[in-house]
């Protein structure tokens, strides 16, 4: 096996191994912070969070195209869309609607 066939099994290892070791690692996490005892919004966010990081990393160095490889500037809109609209909001609008529900209902 020559140096160039063994990085080329390598490379294709990562792309087509990668994402599922990545939803593999969400579950993991997720089971390893309800084993710590944290807060159910903390483990699902910290889990998806840190799998997130892993997807970009994937998505910006092993894309399935060269062509598709994402700018920096991509990656940064991606990374603040990821922020504000996917973990910010939720986290926002949990803290306006649980207070608010609690006080309607009790």
């Amino acid at each position: 096996m020559t140096k160039r066939s063994r990085g080329n099994i390598i490379y294709k290892s990562v792309v087509y191994g990668s994402y599922p070791l990545i939803i593999t690692l969400g579950f993991v996490l997720f089971f390893a912070f309800t084993e710590a005892s944290l807060p159910v919004s903390m483990r699902s966010y910290l889990s998806a969070l840190i799998c997130a990081v892993f997807i970009f990393g994937h998505e910006t160095y092993f894309p399935h195209r060269r062509e598709w490889k994402p700018s920096t500037n991509e990656v940064r809109t991606d990374l603040t869309f990821l922020t504000i609209i996917q973990i910010g909001l939720p986290l926002l609008i949990s803290l306006i609607i649980t207070p608010t529900l609690t006080r309607l209902l009790t």
